[in-house]
């Protein structure tokens, strides 16, 4: 897509992960009757994916806002919007 494009334009080698929803689901994660279910949606695949061996001292770009806080809180990684990362490639 579009968004891979621009970061291989921008000279980044970059793989989309074989993903899943991460669980928030906009304020769905947010609400702490819904916190446990929206942890448990991420831990299915995506948490997974990301924290896995080979790719675990990757940075993770993520466009979406509650995708990003997601993997901020209940992963090891620090993920930053894609615009960051294309943003330093123009530096």
């Amino acid at each position: 897509g579009p968004t891979m494009e621009a970061l291989a334009l921008a000279g980044f080698n970059a793989e989309l992960i074989d993903s899943a929803c991460c669980g928030m689901a906009g304020t769905f994660g947010f609400e702490v009757e819904h916190y446990e279910m929206s942890k448990a949606m991420g831990a299915l695949k995506l948490f997974p994916a990301i924290e896995a061996e080979g790719r675990n001292r990757w940075p993770v770009a993520i466009s979406g806002i509650s995708c990003r806080q997601q993997i901020d809180h209940f992963t090891s990684k620090r993920p930053r919007h894609v615009a960051e990362f294309l943003a330093d490639a123009l530096a």
